[in-house]
C-alpha cells in the first residue's frame, strides 16, 4: 500500500475517533457507563483483601485495557444503535480495517 494511502486511512481514522469520543463523552452527562477512552486513561482497578483477589486485579486490568484499545479501533460506540449500526459495518469497519492492514503492510516494507 502506497505511502500516501496509509496516511490518508489513519488521518481519517484519527478525525473520525476525535468525533466519536467527543459524542461518547457526552453520554455520561446522562449515563453511569464511563466511554473507551476514559476507561483507557483511568482504568479501574479493582480493590482487593485477599491474595485471590489480587491476582484476579492484575489479570482484569490489563485485559479490560485490551478490550477498550480494540473497542476503540473498531468503532463500538454506545450510539451506533438500531439503524446506526449499518454506518459503522459500512463505513467505519472499513476505515478501520484498512488503516490496520495499511500500518502492518507498511511496517512490513510491502507495496
Amino acid at each position: 500500500m502506497k505511502p500516501g494511502w496509509v496516511v490518508g486511512l489513519v488521518m481519517l481514522f484519527v478525525i473520525l475517533q476525535i468525533i466519536c469520543n467527543v459524542c461518547e463523552m457526552q453520554a455520561p452527562l446522562t449515563s453511569e457507563t464511563p466511554s473507551h477512552l476514559q476507561q483507557l486513561l483511568s482504568p479501574d482497578i479493582p480493590s482487593y483483601s485477599n491474595p485471590i483477589g489480587a491476582i484476579a486485579s492484575y489479570v482484569s486490568v490489563p485485559f479490560l485495557w485490551l478490550w477498550n484499545f480494540f473497542a476503540l479501533f473498531f468503532f463500538d460506540f454506545s450510539f451506533f444503535e438500531g439503524g446506526w449500526v449499518y454506518v459503522k459495518y459500512v463505513i467505519f469497519w472499513p476505515i478501520s480495517i484498512g488503516m490496520i492492514y495499511g500500518l502492518i503492510s507498511w511496517l512490513r516494507g510491502a507495496s
